[in-house]
């Protein structure tokens, strides 16, 4: 404040001049500034609040260099980029003296971005599917997984495992992938799940007479279209590519395994072997002509048949049976 004194004596009294006593307040930090984190070519902004005795004077530094024109309490950056990221002081400077703030640090992310985007999969009923991508970015990275749009419960990692799959999971698949400033959504990786191939019923075993007909029938159970060939003792029959088989005027030679190989997309699924037995009367292929010997010499008879086995032989002597 003002200050003056009275000096007197008998005679009388004079008044000094006014001296004026300024007291000058060092300049103190009340509020630092603080860490940013931003994306790259996103603005920036550092400020302080300072008490103290006016006129304040600043000055920012970037790394213990100072910043030419930054002068203000606020320090703005528009458009912050790699030389920009570092460690920010800001002298505060008044006639009483000056302070310098605590370090703030300017951390520039580098934008989010997708290496590898998850890709769409199929699966069958009951497999297991697994869903995965790579993302880069500045510093730790977070996940959500999104089915139709809507977040999946605890599926927060850079891949998503579906066990068992079933019919209610076939959709699209997306993934949010951040860090502390930035977020990205990936494209969507769709699911289809097929029911798996599976014959339902399986062609019969059968026995048939000779000159009969029969017919083998299969029934297969797919999502998509199903592809039949039918074989004989492992041969692939010609033109038999339906889900029944029909062989008219059954002969011997039509005897044995038949199996069918149903496929659909992918799959391909063989059936259970059906066994056609063929029954015939026995039919005499060679015989021994008739024979003229002398006494004392020996003499054979044969006979060569074919039939549904096993066959038995029995011969005669002039219509009576040769016992044994």
């Amino acid at each position: 404040g003002d200050y003056a004194v009275i000096v007197s004596c008998f005679a009388g009294a004079t008044t000094s001049r006014v001296a004026r006593l300024t007291v000058s307040v060092p300049p103190m930090i009340a509020d630092q500034p603080s860490n940013q984190n931003v994306r790259a070519g996103s603005s920036a902004s550092f400020s302080l609040n300072v008490s103290g005795t006016a006129p304040i004077a600043y000055q920012w530094r970037l790394n213990n260099r100072d910043i030419a024109g930054a002068t203000n309490a606020l320090y703005a950056i528009a458009s912050a980029q790699t030389a920009d990221a570092g460690d920010y002081t800001v002298i505060a400077t008044n006639e009483a003296g000056s302070v310098i703030s605590q370090f703030a640090t300017l951390t520039l992310n580098e934008p989010l971005e997708f290496i590898l985007q998850p890709l769409s999969a199929t699966a069958s009923v009951g497999q297991t599917v697994d869903f995965s991508l790579t993302a880069a970015g500045t510093g730790a990275l977070s996940y959500q997984w999104r089915f139709q749009g809507v977040n999946i419960e605890g599926a927060v990692g850079p891949v998503l495992r579906l066990t068992n799959a079933q019919l209610g999971d076939a959709g699209d698949y997306t993934v949010v992938v951040s860090n502390s400033v930035d977020a990205i959504v990936s494209l969507p990786a769709q699911l289809s799940v097929a029911i798996p191939l599976s014959i339902t019923f399986q062609p019969q075993s059968q026995s048939v007479t000779i000159g009969s007909r029969v017919a083998f029938n299969v029934t297969a159970n797919a999502a998509q279209a199903i592809r039949y060939q039918w074989k004989h003792e492992g041969i692939a029959i010609p033109g038999a590519t339906s889900a029944s088989l029909a062989v008219s005027n059954v002969q011997p030679s039509h005897h044995g395994r038949y199996t069918v190989i149903a496929a659909s997309g992918i799959e391909s699924i063989e059936s259970a072997p059906a066994i056609l037995t063929v029954i015939g009367l026995p039919q005499i292929t060679h015989w021994t002509p008739s024979q003229v010997v002398t006494t004392g010499a020996s003499v054979t008879f044969s006979v060569v048949a074919v039939g549904t086995g096993p066959l038995t032989y029995r011969w005669f002597k002039d219509g009576a049976v040769i016992p044994g």
